[in-house]
């Protein structure tokens, strides 16, 4: 997804985890995003513990918790989480 996908924020979440910055349920909201991908997305936005930019994870898998999704910056985690259906963007 790229950054300038038009999403609408279907519900903002609380987390306990004082590091996660945005944690979101969101949808595609342009036609074309529609289309491709119909369903409701996860949204967790972190700082990068080295450098402090913001990076934010999109992932279908509605299951995972906010902290979980949050480990994959963590360069030994960062290949299964990747395969198992988040994106970095």
């Amino acid at each position: 997804m790229k950054s300038s996908a038009v999403h609408e924020v279907i519900e903002a979440r609380e987390t306990t985890e004082d590091f996660i910055l945005e944690y979101q349920i969101i949808r595609l909201s342009s036609d074309k995003g529609q289309k491709a991908y119909p369903t409701d997305l996860r949204r967790v936005r972190i700082p990068h513990e080295e450098d402090g930019k913001v990076l934010t994870f999109i992932s279908n898998d509605l299951s995972r918790i906010a902290a979980e999704i949050a480990a994959c910056i963590n360069p030994a985690g960062r290949s299964s989480c990747l395969s198992n259906g988040l994106n970095r963007i």
